[in-house]
């Protein structure tokens, strides 16, 4: 695994590179203490061994500098994306989002035309305004059980969030994860979230083929006004929506998520 750091609109950000073959862009979502690590860690281990990993702290997030103006700001989330791929020589990447990293990834594949294929884990990129349980994750209380209950609440079954990843975001929040969070979004959490839908321009601009893959029970980014809307004006996009499964299927139901997203991938960019 390798450490590098970057500088594009003026600010820094930490990338890291792991594995081998052909490059894999991991679009990590947005919320308090999120990091690529922790939203594919549990496919990490596998994509390694058949993809070079290229995982961004995005700005605000990680060992990464705020965004210009220090707010959310998913044009420079999509800027920093485009300097991550431009530092990638080869003919083709694949990029996998999750959550609002989904949305991402397709704004990065709408102006890269390297981007050969493209995975989501419960995308964004359909919602007006913030649903409530989204709320409550973006604000959450630091107070380890009730800061436990939010973060079960992106499982379908909430006996699969394990005490290492409570403890693990909540180190990050208590470090400083969540005043750093708290002054990226400010208290405008429906703008936030309109700032990061995809118009249908930009989605007919993928010419990619896009695996779509959400749970059917995903509280805060739901099926129905994200996946849904994103498969109706994609040009070549699949959809597998998951029963029983939140807001993180990679995480909840991995087996499947995994063989569909590898599937897909190995088809776009073959061995």
């Amino acid at each position: 695994m390798q450490e590098t750091y970057h500088v594009t609109l003026g600010r820094r950000y930490r990338l890291v590179t792991d594995g081998q073959g052909p490059p894999l862009l991991l679009v990590h979502g947005i919320g308090p203490g999120t990091t690529a690590g922790a939203n594919f860690a549990s496919v990490w281990p596998v994509l390694r061994e058949r993809w070079t990993l290229v995982a961004p702290d995005l700005y605000g997030f990680g060992l990464s500098d705020l965004p210009p103006g220090d707010r959310f700001s998913p044009q420079a989330w999509e800027a920093q994306l485009l300097d991550v791929a431009a530092r990638l020589d080869a003919p083709r990447v694949a990029v996998m989002g999750q959550s609002i990293g989904g949305a991402l990834a397709l704004r990065l594949a709408s102006r890269e035309a390297r981007v050969a294929a493209v995975v989501t884990s419960g995308a964004a990129g359909g919602m007006r305004s913030a649903p409530e349980a989204l709320r409550r994750f973006w604000n959450p209380p630091l107070e380890r059980e009730a800061f436990a209950r939010v973060l079960a609440e992106s499982f379908f079954d909430p006996s699969m969030l394990t005490a290492e990843q409570v403890d693990q975001r909540l180190t990050l929040m208590r470090s400083g994860a969540a005043q750093k969070f708290a002054a990226l979004l400010g208290d405008d959490f429906d703008g936030a979230v309109a700032s990061t839908r995809l118009e249908p321009e930009l989605l007919q601009a993928v010419s990619c083929p896009v695996l779509l893959i959400h749970g059917r029970d995903d509280r805060q980014v739901p099926l129905e006004s994200n996946a849904l809307a994103l498969r109706a004006g994609l040009p070549r996009a699949h959809l597998l929506d998951l029963a029983r499964c939140g807001h993180n299927p990679l995480r909840e139901h991995t087996a499947i998520s995994l063989a569909a997203a590898m599937a897909h991938l190995d088809q776009a960019v073959p061995r």
